[in-house]
């Protein structure tokens, strides 16, 4: 009996460079025009205070330390960010600003190679930008923690801390599990990591992923009643 291959996503040849998942570039869109600013203003208006402040909490020292390790990195991921969305422009934007492409086989072939080569940069630059807003946001609830210390302890610290410790476990599941995905002595890392952030992978073998058939009127709605039988 023939083993049942794994499913695979039926791609055929490229045309353009496609980023993996297709909403990569609007993750890091978002990471670095939301999340990264808000972290990187909350943090330098924190650290701000906790330096001028008289009356500093027992942490506070540092407290800063790990808020500035956040601007850094939250400063440079959304660097690398902006980069992400200057290398990687769509295919309907290079065919827009060059339109004979659309008619020249030569002049396509030139855009083809050139969004090959900005989107390649562009995935790089992408990568490390949301390693970059995964560290700043580690950073940012460290410094949190430590800022919920108290010196006197209270059930109401006691919760704030636990909750607060656990989104930080989670954050450092997320990123240290992804980094640990080819690595075999960390392993399980990576298989907590892909519970708490499942992956295409984790995915492929569930038989409700698999598209039905289209009919008739789905032909006839995506290519036209020209294909449609």
């Amino acid at each position: 009996m023939s083993k049942t291959p794994e499913p695979s996503i039926p791609y055929g040849p490229k045309i353009w460079w496609r980023p993996v998942p297709l909403g990569r570039n609007e993750l890091v869109k978002s990471q670095g025009t939301t999340i990264g600013p808000l972290l990187t203003g909350f943090s330098l208006a924190a650290t701000a205070s906790l330096i001028t402040t008289t009356n500093k909490p027992p942490l506070a020292e540092s407290a800063i330390v790990l808020f500035s390790l956040t601007i850094a990195v939250l400063l440079l991921g959304i660097q690398y960010a902006v980069a992400t969305l200057n290398y990687g422009a769509p295919p309907n934007d290079r065919l827009a600003f060059n339109p004979r492409a659309t008619r020249s086989r030569q002049e396509l072939d030139g855009e083809r190679q050139v969004q090959f080569i900005d989107s390649a940069v562009a995935e790089l630059y992408g990568r490390r930008s949301s390693v970059c807003i995964s560290l700043g946001m580690i950073f940012f609830l460290g410094a949190l923690i430590l800022l919920l210390v108290p010196k006197t302890w209270s059930l109401g610290r006691i919760v704030a801390i636990t909750v607060t410790v656990a989104a930080e476990l989670i954050q450092c599941i997320g990123l240290f599990g992804g980094l640990a995905t080819g690595a075999k002595r960390l392993s399980w890392i990576s298989r907590v990591g892909r519970f708490v952030f499942p992956l295409r992978r984790d995915v492929m073998q569930r038989p409700d992923v698999a598209p039905p058939e289209l009919d008739d009127m789905g032909i006839a709605a995506v290519f036209g009643d020209d294909l449609a039988p």
